[in-house]
């Protein structure tokens, strides 16, 4: 039988049946050889994701969309992609707060963090463009929570 990943790849099941499949399974043991084929769909559709980021980037970049510094991380990096220590940071956080989705895990392992907010240089406001892709990365997360505990505001 083939794993779900192949089908996904592959295309002869639709992206939609996949996930289908894997949502009607439930709740799945991490380690198992179904939660490695279900994290490996999550993984590749995350792939999908970040050239998809990558393009998106590079359009706005050529058309001089002024990116605002990120309200979490005090940066113009509109896309931060994971670094080598970013598993290692994840395991980090599962141990502070308990098993994360699938798809969040694989955004930050193989996407990162973005933050799309800005606006193009003509645009008749100051205000940033409503509504933009913004997902922290997870040593943006492990920094608020290390805050949190430090201040005594941390509950988990």
């Amino acid at each position: 039988m083939r794993s779900h990943v192949e089908l996904y790849r592959d295309g002869h099941v639709s992206e939609q049946a996949v996930w289908q499949e894997l949502m009607r399974l439930g709740e799945l043991e991490e380690g198992t050889e179904l939660w490695e084929d279900a994290f490996s769909v999550a993984r590749e559709t995350m792939w999908r994701a970040r050239r998809k980021v990558e393009r998106i980037v590079d359009f706005l970049r050529h058309q001089d969309y002024q990116f605002e510094p990120d309200v979490f991380a005090a940066d113009v990096a509109p896309w931060r992609p994971p670094t080598p220590e970013t598993p290692g940071q994840v395991q980090q956080l599962i141990a502070l707060v308990g098993p994360l989705p699938l798809s969040l895990r694989a955004w930050w392992e193989v996407v990162g963090g973005v933050s799309l907010a800005g606006a193009f240089p003509d645009s008749t406001t100051d205000l940033p463009m409503t509504d933009p892709l913004m997902i922290r990365s997870v040593d943006e997360i492990l920094e608020e929570i290390a805050h949190a505990q430090k201040d005594g505001h941390w509950q988990g």
